[in-house]
């Protein structure tokens, strides 16, 4: 497979110029130049330079970019049949590398399996015989052994792991109980995920989680931090407006009261036994409304009074307090998977405390009794209107 590009490192100073032009001079003709070429040597007109290393490495902008494997295999193994691996039907990877060998010549690497002790992988019958080029061979035992490989050209050799220590960012601070027992779950999860075959640390007060595992074992945890850091640094906008309704003649129920005042506008789904303090206020027409159209849709009728309303943002699974009227609110946010909120909610004030978790879908309204108020001798239910809405594309600071 040719080079993308040649990167030449002169101890630590780019000297490109004149590393080339040297290059060019000691390399015989229509060869390329080789690694440890030295250009030190009298009359080669570098001789402040010293040793310079040709690298076989793609280069991205002015950085060098490490190929998965390491450095390039030797081009005489590129061929389709150019190594096989013979054996019985069934062999260990440790069995199957100690058969690679090369069609009509030499294989001029080493390949080895360097051991995972105490981590419980065992030793199954993994590979197969087969024949092919060597980096096929050797990919298809990674594949099929659950393992990686890397090649050092200066050393001759290939080295197969069966385990690789990685670690992971975690964007979950430390020192609060909520973030504690945030840690709690997500290296509980992880340690579920490498039981009995693989080993894991978490450092909280780092941010860090250090995984020790096989390959897909750390795909895996890959994959679930991801999609933790993912909903952590997403910022949700939660929105809350306090409503105070007409109470129904001999009626308590929240449903009762939005539908008094909603004249219909509104569908309201009870959370809980008979929905008497808490549910989900959507449109009965296609489409969730958004928080300002059900207020709209109750503030159209003489039967409701906007009280007081708050917009704030929070970071999923951190809570955000907020004063709402005479009410304190407690909003804790988490975003699922499949863009769902669930958030959870507490209110207290006047001497009570109501809380409520529910699932909304984006648009939706979490509708709360939290409590009754005396206007002008008519007594009035307070329902605290609250939606939250993801920010797309605005992470959490």
């Amino acid at each position: 497979m040719p080079t993308a590009r040649k990167a030449l490192a002169l101890g630590g100073l780019f000297a490109s110029a004149l590393a080339l032009s040297a290059c060019q001079a000691a390399a015989p003709a229509g060869r390329a130049p080789i690694a440890g070429l030295d250009l030190s040597a009298p009359g080669s007109g570098a001789e402040s330079i010293g040793r310079a290393r040709v690298h076989d490495r793609l280069w991205l902008g002015d950085e060098i970019v490490e190929a998965a494997n390491g450095d390039p295999l030797p081009a005489h193994l590129d061929a389709a049949d150019a190594v096989s691996v013979r054996g019985r039907r069934a062999m260990t990877l440790r069995e199957a590398v100690s058969a690679i060998g090369a069609r009509g010549g030499p294989l001029g690497v080493s390949v080895s399996v360097e051991d995972a002790p105490g981590l419980g992988l065992g030793d199954p019958d993994c590979a197969r015989p087969v024949t092919g080029s060597l980096r096929s061979v050797l990919d298809g035992l990674a594949a099929a052994c659950d393992a990686t490989w890397t090649h050092d050209a200066a050393t001759g050799a290939v080295r197969m792991r069966r385990a690789e220590t990685r670690t992971f960012e975690v964007a979950v601070m430390s020192g609060t109980a909520p973030q504690a027992a945030l840690w709690d779950g997500i290296r509980g999860t992880v340690d579920a995920l490498v039981a009995g075959k693989g080993r894991a640390v978490a450092a909280p007060a780092l941010g860090t989680l250090t995984v020790t595992a096989a390959p897909s074992t750390l795909r895996a945890v890959a994959d679930l931090v991801e999609r933790q850091n993912a909903a952590r640094t997403q910022t949700v906008a939660v929105s809350a407006r306090l409503v105070a309704l007409d109470l129904p003649d001999g009626g308590f129920r929240l449903a009762d009261a939005l539908a008094l005042a909603a004249g219909g506008t509104l569908s309201f789904e009870g959370l809980g036994s008979a929905g008497t303090g808490a549910g989900i206020v959507r449109m009965p027409r296609a489409g969730a409304p958004s928080l300002d159209a059900a207020v709209a849709a109750l503030a159209a009728s003489a039967r409701a009074r906007v009280v007081d309303g708050i917009a704030t943002t929070a970071v999923s699974d951190q809570g955000r307090s907020a004063k709402v009227g005479p009410l304190s609110l407690d909003a804790t946010p988490r975003l699922l998977a499949d863009g769902r909120v669930l958030l959870d909610l507490s209110v207290s004030g006047r001497g009570d405390s109501v809380s409520q978790a529910a699932v909304l879908r984006p648009g939706e309204t979490l509708a709360l009794a939290a409590g009754e108020t005396d206007e002008g001798g008519s007594r009035r239910m307070l329902v605290l209107l609250v939606s939250p809405e993801t920010l797309a594309g605005r992470p959490a600071r």
